[in-house]
């Protein structure tokens, strides 16, 4: 689940079990501080179709990205231990 203050991700078995409680709770903002600055959008007042375009924006960055998962800061350690790097890393946006 994506907001634009947090994302929630669920892994493993608690992804098959409903009302379970995420296994990641990751704070968005640093994430995508860059996103809304460059779209000059104010996170607090965006629209659902804004996000989804700073969402992919994202996505697509990790997706395409040459650099190495090592070199991911503190506030990205998530996406490695959670796998989901590795799920996207050298995939496609299709849509």
């Amino acid at each position: 689940m994506v907001f634009p203050n947090n994302f929630f991700l669920w892994n493993g078995v608690n992804a098959y079990i409903e009302n379970s409680t995420s296994n990641y709770t990751i704070d968005a903002r640093p994430l995508l501080k860059y996103y809304f600055e460059r779209a000059r959008v104010n996170p607090n007042k965006i629209s659902r179709s804004s996000l989804e375009l700073i969402i992919l924006s994202w996505l697509k960055e990790i997706i395409y990205s040459e650099k190495s998962p090592k070199n991911l800061d503190s506030s990205q350690q998530w996406l490695l231990q959670s796998g989901l790097y590795a799920a996207l890393s050298g995939g496609k946006v299709v849509g």
